[in-house]
């Protein structure tokens, strides 16, 4: 990646990356970002995107956050440190996020349900 940008003269952005990588995956699968995430289940809760990353401790933030952290961990190649930079949250947020929904997944069947229909979403 950074001998691409320094033969090519560009900078390095997610852009870049999807574009030399983009061979590696068939044409059909979509690189999902953790930014999609963050927009796809802000826009389901009906939060601002700017709400992923807020200080904001309240269960109608807090926990859709904590579904976009584990589905940034299933769905992407990110590390934990790399999950809970995006959020402007510690790595031990990120692992308590990811398995308080993993939690709730094999106890709650509906919310299941709705966990499944919201990564349609992110996927498209």
């Amino acid at each position: 990646m950074a001998a691409f940008c320094s033969l090519t003269g560009r900078e390095m952005s997610v852009d870049v990356a999807q574009e030399v990588l983009s061979d590696l995956w068939s044409a059909d699968e979509k690189v999902i970002t953790i930014e999609h995430i963050q927009r796809t289940v802000s826009g389901f809760f009906g939060l601002r995107l700017a709400d992923m990353r807020a200080r904001t401790r309240t269960k109608a933030v807090a926990f859709p956050r904590q579904i976009a952290m584990y589905f940034a961990r299933q769905l992407t190649h990110a590390s934990l440190t790399e999950v809970g930079r995006a959020f402007d949250k510690d790595h031990t947020t990120v692992l308590h996020a990811v398995s308080k929904i993993e939690t709730l997944i094999r106890e709650d069947a509906k919310f299941k349900k709705t966990v499944d229909a919201l990564a349609e979403s992110v996927a498209k």
